[in-house]
Formats: structure tokens, C-alpha cells, sequence
């Protein structure tokens, strides 16, 4: 049990120290780099929080790179992992507002946000 104890601490901080290089490689504009770094945090993180980070940035480099569908994709799965994002929550707000998502009546407005697909 102690082991198994280890081994998780262990890859919580290697998953932590991957998180941290992608968004190193992102600061420094290496998007595919840093994308694959991101999306190996998204599918090996058992923390919801640090997945919704990483799918928010993941957004960001879409947005850069002209892909608003797949920003959009990923910026719903920031606020569905990380509902206090509030980053997420402006980018989706302002998808919105430009015409990008489709608007619900308000009481449904914040659900058709995050909602999946």
C-alpha cells in the first residue's frame, strides 16, 4: 500500500512538472511541442483542475492558430474540469457574444456554455 502510495505522489509530480513544461514551450511559441505536452497531462492526470488548465491552454494555442471550432471544444472542457476557470468562462463569453456559440434562453445560457458538443 505504501508503495502504491509513492508511485502516486511520484506521477502527480511528474505530471505537475509536465504541465509546467508545456506551458514553458507555450510561452516560447512552441505550440507542438507544447500541445503534446497539454494533451499527455489531459489523458494521465487524474486531477481535474490541472486537466481543465491544460485544456484551457490548449484553447489559447487554437485561438492563436486560427481554429475557433476546436478552441471552443476545448474551452467548454476547461469549465467542464475546472468550473472556477474563469478565463474559460470569458473566452466562452466572448464566442458568444461574437456570434461563435449558439446563444440559450438565459436561464439555460451558462449550461449551452459549457455544455459538451
Amino acid at each position: 500500500a505504501d508503495r502504491d502510495k509513492l508511485k502516486e505522489l511520484t506521477d502527480k509530480g511528474e505530471i505537475a512538472l509536465l504541465y509546467r513544461n508545456a506551458s514553458s514551450e507555450k510561452d516560447k511559441e512552441n505550440f507542438d511541442i507544447a500541445k503534446k505536452g497539454f494533451s499527455k497531462v489531459i489523458a494521465e492526470s487524474k486531477d481535474k483542475e490541472l486537466c481543465g488548465k491544460s485544456w484551457f491552454h490548449l484553447g489559447e494555442i487554437e485561438i492563436v492558430e486560427g481554429d475557433l471550432d476546436r478552441a471552443i471544444f476545448s474551452m467548454r472542457h476547461a469549465v467542464q474540469n475546472c468550473f472556477t476557470h474563469s478565463k474559460a468562462f470569458a473566452y466562452l463569453y466572448l464566442f458568444a457574444a461574437l456570434g461563435k456559440l449558439p446563444m440559450a434562453p438565459k436561464s439555460h445560457a451558462v449550461f449551452e456554455l459549457i455544455s459538451p458538443g
